[in-house]
């Protein structure tokens, strides 16, 4: 596994381990579940998507589309129900910035052309 990777899945890690400390801190916020999904999908995404026969694309539909939903609970339990913390949405734009920066296997090129 090159060095690039490597950052990246530890970084998911702190947000997944911050995601599911505050999950058990304040189980009535399911922004933290969400969050913790997000991330946990994202770090498997960013793990096996460099396999052969991986559908990038599928996975980048994947990625956002929880990311945006994360955020969206994130936000609406925030400001909208007041139950939720602001700095729950830093998880899911995090977890999409990781995916938008995630290193990329190099072709390897033949020799014949």
């Amino acid at each position: 596994m090159n060095l690039k990777k490597t950052i990246a899945l530890s970084l998911l890690f702190i947000l997944l381990l911050g995601s599911i400390w505050n999950l058990i801190s304040h189980p009535s916020a399911v922004c933290w579940f969400a969050n913790s999904l997000c991330v946990l999908v994202t770090g498997l995404s960013v793990a096996v998507s460099e396999r052969r026969g991986m559908d990038i694309s599928f996975f980048t539909i994947l990625v956002f589309a929880l990311c945006v939903v994360s955020l969206a609970i994130a936000w609406g339990q925030w400001f909208v129900l007041g139950t939720g913390a602001a700095e729950a949405m830093i998880v899911p734009l995090g977890s999409a910035c990781i995916w938008l920066f995630r290193p990329f296997s190099k072709k390897k090129l033949s020799g014949n052309s």
